[in-house]
């Protein structure tokens, strides 16, 4: 998990390109307008019908928090009560930097805390693995103890079953009381 999370980190790094858009935006409002010849005012229905795409391609600054960009966009805004005609508005290119003045910087922390966080990972990975050789090695020790505690007992019991079986020979003959 530390790892994928230093490679989301420096992934955080890279340029990225942003996409916003708005592809339906339909407005029905009334709203309050001035009539002079009558010198009233009078509620006018509206129906507006409203689409925008912004396409940006965004690099974030670790020492200062900021943020350049390159952006285009493109709306367009159609009256659909009125029958006026459509509307387009785009900026071709914008070119900013996007910084707040007081505030933090997370940027330049995790500059410095995820590279750490990261050697500690892999070294807490590295102990990990240590431990287990460590345990496997116990366990085969123990598991090849076990065989010949095995193997001894199976022997003692050939012996013992070979000693009760000339006693109890000796005991038909009357050798042994």
């Amino acid at each position: 998990a530390e790892y994928w999370l230093y490679k989301n980190y420096k992934a955080g790094k890279l340029p990225f390109i942003d996409l916003n858009s708005t592809l339906v935006d339909f407005n029905r409002s009334l709203t309050q307008e001035y009539n002079s010849t009558s010198a009233n005012y009078e509620y006018v229905e509206q129906e507006l019908l409203n689409t925008y795409l912004n396409l940006s391609i965004n690099q974030n600054i670790s020492k200062t928090g900021g943020r350049i960009f390159i952006d285009s966009d493109l709306g367009r805004l159609e009256n659909l009560t009125e029958g006026t005609p459509v509307q387009y508005s785009s900026t071709i290119i914008r070119i900013g930097l996007q910084q707040q003045l007081y505030g933090f910087n997370p940027y330049k922390w995790n500059d410095k805390i995820q590279p750490v966080k990261y050697q500690q990972a892999k070294r807490e990975l590295a102990e990990s693995l240590a431990q287990i050789s460590v345990k496997t090695v116990e366990y085969f020790f123990e598991l090849a103890q076990a065989r010949l505690e095995v193997e001894i007992a199976t022997q003692n019991l050939k012996n013992a079953d070979t000693l009760y079986k000339i006693g109890r020979e000796r005991y038909k003959i009357a050798s042994v009381s």
